[in-house]
């Protein structure tokens, strides 16, 4: 769903698609935010990354 995205994201955005966190790492290709894990931990430490490097 494009809608709700701004004019520039609308032209950029390739792809999307719902995956679980540990597969992110399996991706094909980058994420954004590139350090989503970082991001991930931040919002919430004890979440089930806290384990994983989030370099």
């Amino acid at each position: 769903m494009r809608t709700s995205l701004l004019p520039d994201e609308q032209v950029n955005l390739d792809t999307y698609a719902w995956i679980e966190w540990s597969d992110l790492s399996s991706l094909p290709d980058p994420v954004e935010p590139p350090r989503l894990l970082a991001v991930l931990g931040a919002l919430l430490p004890d979440g089930p990354w806290a384990d994983l490097d989030r370099s």
